[in-house]
């Protein structure tokens, strides 16, 4: 007996001292580590948990409970990055954009995560700017409001007054964010990884790309240096100049996690009811917008990656009284290579002269044997380039169950990313600059025909490589001698022909409107909104997925 006692009171002492040099460390990481082991441990058990519930539950015997499996694991990385913070903010809207190829629980729950993120109180601003500056905000502001006038997942933004009396817009990293960097994307590549495992989908091949994108987006001497470079390529485009703005940035009181920009009274695009009451044109907006992404992917190649409608504000041209653009936010670029740029152009030129075997050609060299579904997630349309075919599938899948359905969509996917290696890493930007410009437009009721206009861009591309003596091949394959012949004129004439029949519809659907609104209560349906209707009945009829949930928003 009195072993036994030893024993448990050993026992006791050395769960005591193991209990509390847990609570110890977990203090520890609280006040002094951002909490940033208590997040990683967060995660690696959501991470835990999904990968269990599809192990046990995606069965064929379970079709009815797979969308309830799909709706849980959602809401279980819902939680996770809510309750982490900082970059897992980003990391849930990454996961809630990838509608091609998961399930539209995913996109539903989480896009949520566009909401806005909470903000930090005043005294972290001024240990930020002591650490920064070795300064007050007040000793460099002439008068610095303490209270955040917005707040998104890594910075806020406080207006400010600098001693000349210029109204300026001040940009304050988290303070947590600089510490949980590393850690958060170490979990990432993680998670990624895992998913990769548990879908066995591709997916950790966009890892490094991404992560290193995310690294410059926290570094605001980067931002500022990319506004100013998006602001030189609008001022050399006359087609641009005037229509838009980027606020200039003030470098004495900017570093790496402090940025210092001219504050710019207009009215955000989410508030498009009131830019309209304001006299301002939504089709002039949409076309500036849709005409600056344009320009950037087909002929800079200088990309804004985030050009959600709360990065774009529109106001009154202080020179000429016109609508003007503002685009904030430059965090997030790319840069494309000159080849990606020169065949994305190619690729786009190639769909609209059912130029086939060029499509094809394109897509092998970047390793995706299935040359109608990029062209599909190209468009963000329904896109066939063989008459009677569909664009997504040769047949109907043969199991049309809930779970055949969704084993036969994860097929086509691994298809299609089948050699990530060759894989552009810059579709994973482009794709999201364009699902966002989308929404943009269809936010505002379709007022422009975004695809044709991009056509019209990528052929202005094209035609700049030509100048600058790099071969194009703009519509055929002949020396430069030759390009002025009349086989040259007659394929444009066709490529103008092949737009024009697209605006046909786009217009006549644009009086349909119109025209519908007079008499209807209801407000009609945009032109994205009908594209979009077109594809998800698409893929319900072909694969039994419904992308309804999707495709909101």
């Amino acid at each position: 007996m009195t072993i036994l006692r030893r024993t448990s009171r050993a026992a006791l002492r050395a769960g005591g001292v193991f209990t509390g040099g847990l609570a110890t460390v977990f203090a520890w990481d609280g006040v002094f580590n951002d909490s940033t082991l208590i997040r990683n441990i967060r995660t690696v058990k959501t991470t835990a948990q999904i990968a269990m519930d599809y192990k046990l539950n995606f069965k064929a015997d379970n079709t009815e409970g797979i969308d309830d499996l799909h709706t849980r694991t959602a809401m279980r990385i819902l939680h996770c990055c809510q309750t982490n913070g900082g970059l897992y903010i980003k990391f849930g809207q990454q996961i809630a954009q990838q509608a091609a190829i998961l399930p539209p629980q995913y996109n539903e729950i989480l896009k949520v995560m566009y909401d806005r993120a909470p903000v930090v109180g005043f005294d972290e601003v001024r240990k930020i700017f002591r650490e920064e500056f070795g300064k007050e905000p007040d000793e460099m502001f002439k008068s610095f409001e303490p209270i955040a006038f917005a707040s998104a997942s890594i910075a806020q933004v406080h207006r400010a007054e600098l001693f000349d009396g210029t109204q300026v817009a001040v940009k304050v990293q988290k303070p947590y964010i600089r510490k949980q960097l590393d850690y958060d994307l170490f979990v990432y590549r993680m998670v990624c990884l895992s998913f990769e495992k548990l879908f066995e989908l591709p997916i950790y091949w966009s890892t490094a790309y991404t992560e290193k994108h995310l690294r410059e987006e926290v570094d605001f001497i980067k931002e500022g240096h990319n506004a100013e470079m998006c602001n030189d390529a609008i001022t050399k485009e006359p087609r641009l100049a005037s229509k838009l703005y980027v606020p200039k940035v003030y470098w004495d009181v900017s570093s790496p996690r402090v940025l210092t920009a001219e504050w710019i009274d207009g009215t955000s695009l989410i508030d498009h009811e009131i830019v309209a009451s304001q006299g301002h044109s939504l089709t002039s907006v949409m076309t500036t917008l849709v005409d600056l992404f344009s320009h950037q992917i087909f002929v800079t190649g200088f990309l804004h990656c985030d050009p959600h409608p709360g990065n774009i504000l529109v106001r009154k041209n202080p020179l000429n009284g016109e609508s003007q653009v503002v685009v904030l936010d430059h965090g997030l670029y790319i840069r494309e290579s000159e080849s990606f740029r020169h065949q994305y152009a190619l690729f786009w030129k190639s769909l609209f002269m059912v130029e086939t075997d060029l499509t094809k050609t394109i897509a092998q060299q970047w390793g995706i044997k299935d040359a109608e579904l990029l062209a599909t997630a190209t468009l963000l349309r329904p896109y066939s380039g063989a008459p009677h075919r569909s664009h997504l599938v040769s047949q109907k899948v043969k199991d049309d169950t809930r779970f055949g359905s969704q084993v036969a969509l994860k097929e086509r996917a691994q298809k299609f990313l089948s050699d990530t290696e060759a894989l552009p890493r810059e579709l994973i930007f482009v794709g999201r600059n364009m699902n966002i410009v989308r929404a943009n437009n269809k936010l505002l009721g379709s007022p422009v025909n975004r695809i044709s206009r991009m056509a019209d861009w990528a052929i202005i591309g094209l035609a700049g490589d030509w100048k600058n003596h790099t071969p194009s091949m703009i519509f055929k394959r002949v020396p430069e001698s030759r390009l002025c012949t009349l086989q040259f004129y007659t394929r444009y004439l066709q490529f103008r022909l092949t737009l024009l029949s697209f605006d046909v519809v786009f217009y006549a659907h644009w009086i349909y409107q119109k025209i519908t609104s007079l008499f209807s209560v209801t407000k009609p349906k945009g032109f994205e909104e009908l594209l979009d209707n077109s594809m998800i009945k698409q893929v319900k009829d072909n694969l039994g997925i419904d992308l309804a949930q999707a495709f909101e928003g």
